[in-house]
């Protein structure tokens, strides 16, 4: 699966509590998010970035995650200047600028490894 609900909120703090939840109406099996992000234009920060994560890992702690997926490690760039992917604001969803220095969202997701999430 993929998820950006950037397109849907404005903020990680206004995705519903039951956005992901859900997902289990329809499966008990493993899900994959291959994809997952937000953005760092267009009105949101890096520090959305990094409150996105955190939401997400909350909301999806009762599913049956098998792995997430970042959507990119650095912001694309052509010849130093951004590049669209899709839309403009897609790509800034990454761990890294196109600089190669890193954003807020780096060190929450590099972190991951040190917690203990209860299951």
């Amino acid at each position: 699966m993929t998820t950006y609900p950037w397109s849907q909120y404005s903020s990680p703090e206004e995705i519903s509590d039951d956005y992901y939840s859900r997902l289990k109406a329809y499966t008990d099996k493993p899900i994959a998010f291959t994809e997952i992000g937000w953005i760092s234009s267009d009105g949101s920060s890096e520090t959305d970035q990094a409150q996105f994560l955190v939401r997400f890992l909350k909301l999806t702690r009762d599913n049956n995650v098998e792995m997430v997926n970042w959507l990119f490690l650095h912001e694309t760039s052509i010849n130093g200047e951004q590049a669209a992917i899709f839309s403009p604001e897609t790509g800034t969803v990454a761990l890294k600028k196109a600089d190669g220095s890193r954003k807020d969202i780096y060190n929450v997701w590099h972190d991951l490894h040190d917690l203990k999430i209860a299951r």
